[in-house]
């Protein structure tokens, strides 16, 4: 009987995680004994989100998942990286003709830098066929794009994604501000908005608001006062 450990990698850029990527997790998670899902970081690719938020991203994901470990790397060919973390397998996603003609070619380059590991492609289903992150980036901003966005990503996904465009969208509406002070502001802010009795009056709600004021022309003086005010509208929400 063959004991030996079973040890995949699973990488990509994750930017952000999917329900596509978390279902390759999961597959790859009910094949294999252990699965290293690894963010491959390219200094020449300027990514959306930092590589903290992306980790903390998969943390909060994959909790649930007891033989997936979350890490990354750079500098290193993914056969490379795989054999340092003594894996045998790599795990690669299929979605279509193109992935296919793609990753085709990057098995047999990988097959000639190490031919003891072996790649294991997985299809995923119709319905998540189509999502990727690319897509879901492209979603972000016009109104309504909360409701289309949070159906591609994980619940604790869409949350941190939603905190981090929303902070963003926050700090410049104070350019010439102190950087800590503002950071303080910020989380007591938004914090408010993710009180558990809030039922409405959300983090979702205030993206909505700001997509909203997109669509309105007027001068930049009171597109500011304006975001301002929706900031503030319903930070303090005692509905007794």
């Amino acid at each position: 009987m063959n004991t030996k450990n079973r040890k995949c990698v699973y990488a990509g850029s994750f930017d952000p995680l999917t329900n596509g990527h978390y279902w390759m997790i999961q597959e790859g998670a009910r094949l294999f004994d252990e699965l290293v899902v690894a963010i491959g970081i390219n200094p020449q690719k300027k990514a959306n989100y930092p590589l903290d938020t992306r980790l903390k991203m998969m943390t909060d994901a994959l909790k649930g998942i007891g033989n997936v470990t979350v890490t990354s790397f750079t500098g290193q060919f993914l056969v490379d990286f795989a054999t340092t973390h003594g894996a045998d397998f790599i795990l690669r996603g299929v979605r279509g003709e193109t992935d296919f003609e793609y990753e085709r070619g990057m098995r047999h380059i990988n097959d000639q830098i190490n031919p003891h590991l072996c790649t294991v492609f997985l299809m995923p289903p119709k319905n998540l066929s189509e999502t990727s992150s690319s897509i879901v980036r492209s979603l972000m901003g016009p109104p309504g794009w909360t409701h289309i966005v949070k159906q591609f990503l994980p619940k604790t996904v869409f949350e941190t994604a939603l905190q981090f465009e929303l902070k963003r969208q926050f700090f410049s509406i104070f350019p010439n501000a102190n950087s800590k002070n503002l950071e303080e502001l910020f989380s007591g802010v938004s914090a408010k908005y993710q009180e558990g009795h809030r039922a409405y009056h959300n983090l979702t709600h205030i993206a909505e608001c700001l997509s909203e004021l997109q669509t309105i022309e007027i001068s930049n003086d009171d597109r500011s006062n304006i975001e301002i005010a929706i900031w503030f509208h319903d930070v303090i929400y005692d509905p007794k």
